[in-house]
């Protein structure tokens, strides 16, 4: 009886901190280290795996609102607002006339794909127009 006792006594705490870490990993997996879902994660959408975008390129897909810098609890005006900031700042045409490395170009190209792609797939998920 005593040995069961102990038992109980030792593994209840275990599990206790199994089940807390479990609720800590998925929360911080949906939610990042910045309190907004997705940022500082690689949350993909809910798949887990690589997906392909519309554009045909098959890379990593990240949370679409981490992309864009926003809340999915923002409103779609708000979305639109993140979206319209973004594309201003990583526009390809805004570093092409500035003499920079074509390296530079490419990587304001493929960070404005993405841009795209994010604000696509959050226009299909909310049904935005």
């Amino acid at each position: 009886m005593v040995i069961i006792f102990r038992l109980i006594r030792f593994i209840l705490p275990l599990l206790l901190m199994y089940l807390v870490f479990q609720v800590l990993r998925n929360f911080l997996y949906y939610f990042g280290s910045s309190g907004y879902p997705g940022r500082g994660s690689s949350y993909s959408g809910g798949t887990g795996d690589s997906g392909s975008h519309s554009r045909g390129t098959s890379r990593k897909i990240r949370n679409p609102y981490s992309i864009l810098e926003c809340s999915p609890h923002a409103t779609d005006e708000e979305v639109k607002s993140c979206y319209r900031r973004m594309v201003g700042r990583y526009h390809p045409d805004r570093f092409i006339g500035q003499e920079l490395d074509q390296e530079f170009i490419d990587l304001a190209t493929e960070r404005f794909k993405e841009i795209q792609d994010a604000y696509d797939q959050i226009r299909k998920i909310r049904g935005m127009v």
